[in-house]
């Protein structure tokens, strides 16, 4: 498996074969390093995909008797299908659905199947996007932030059936979606863990484990009903990542840090959070949306997260873009935000619950480098 991007080439050549049985529900995963061979500080911002080349070693059918039958291999190229973008420091998920019927068989006149061929449209249609009409990646790595210490009435209030009405204890962002979990994970004083992933339809619920003594990472596992068992007797494991408490990846933070959060499209538009410490406990935070369009942004308290409100709204302007040189950046050009690594906020209307000495300053980009 190869993903391209013009002269740019992902994949890992030393991967063992995955193998795939089309009729039964299994997950499987592979991990490609995409930093295109750069040394620190010289890799791009970011990098997108559009092509894979995929390549089925072996076909196997079962026939009546019970063998599996071989049928060889099949080379498939998609061009501009993709829409995957990577990041220094960070982990793009790409989700791949297959099944039995995207494998379809051919025939003799006596009707004995004959081959095989992977119907590649049908592979295309199931997995793309339809926001983006692409096969789409996602930032899948999580900054954790332990809202705790605010009161309930300030926090997002959880809706799966694990955490439904309860306010959320830990607030985890990505920049493309928004996550929230009780306070410890799972196991520990005897906690579920619960982490409930936020979307235009729900949640999506699962759980977020402690640090892998082996693995040195801490972990989060969705959860949905195994197609296969009807009715849903069963969940299975539907996504699997990584999350870091903010202190990890933040650091030399203040008492006010306003931060932007890049999207996996890398456009103007990215996420905001606002955390106000008290030492290293949150007194108070805000999210929303920057536009480096428009060079303006607008946020929310908190507990706007879930259920999702527009009230007491706070809006603002950028300006003094610097790059990672700490150099200026003018704000013009194609993708020029995607060189930007801090620059000054300055609140325009409104600034409810914002420290007066915090009402202009410094903004940081969550970028590896």
């Amino acid at each position: 498996m190869r993903f391209i991007g013009g002269t740019r080439q992902a994949e890992e050549p030393l991967a063992g074969v995955i193998r795939l049985k089309l009729d039964a529900f299994n997950v499987q995963s592979r991990a490609i390093n995409t930093d295109d061979g750069q040394s620190l500080g010289n890799r791009p911002s970011s990098i997108t995909f559009t092509d894979l080349r995929m390549d089925f070693q072996q076909r196997f059918r079962e026939n009546d008797a019970g063998t599996l039958v071989a049928f060889g291999s099949q080379f498939m190229e998609y061009t501009d299908d993709f829409q995957i973008t990577t990041f220094p420091g960070r982990v793009t998920a790409v989700q791949l659905f297959m099944n039995d019927a995207m494998m379809e068989e051919t025939t003799n006149a006596g009707g004995f199947v004959t081959g095989l061929n992977f119907n590649e449209s049908a592979f295309v249609a199931a997995n793309t996007n339809p926001e983006t009409g692409k096969i789409t990646g996602f930032l899948s790595d999580y900054v954790a932030f332990d809202i705790s210490g605010l009161p309930a009435a300030a926090r997002p209030t959880m809706l799966s059936e694990g955490g439904a009405g309860r306010p959320a204890s830990m607030l985890f962002m990505s920049g493309d979606s928004f996550a929230l979990g009780e306070k410890d994970p799972r196991g520990v004083n005897g906690s579920q863990g619960v982490f409930e992933v936020l979307t235009k339809f729900g949640t999506f619920e699962g759980f977020f484990r402690p640090i892998d003594a082996t693995t040195q990472r801490k972990t989060y596992e969705l959860k949905q009903a195994d197609p296969s068992v009807v009715p849903d007797l069963r969940l299975i494991t539907a996504l699997k990542g990584i999350y870091r408490e903010y202190s990890e990846v933040l650091a030399q933070m203040t008492d006010f840090e306003f931060i932007t959060f890049p999207k996996s499209t890398d456009a103007s538009k990215q996420d905001i959070a606002i955390v106000q410490r008290a030492g290293n406990n949150i007194t108070n935070m805000w999210f929303g949306t920057a536009d480096y369009a428009t060079r303006t942004f607008r946020v929310y308290p908190i507990r706007n997260v879930q259920p999702a409100s527009t009230a007491n709204e706070l809006r603002g302007s950028f300006s003094n873009f610097r790059d990672k040189n700490g150099q200026l950046v003018a704000p013009s050009g194609a993708n020029w935000w995607q060189s930007v690594r801090t620059g000054t906020y300055t609140f325009n209307v409104g600034t409810a619950g914002i420290p007066a000495t915090n009402a202009s300053g410094r903004f940081l980009v969550f970028r590896g480098e």
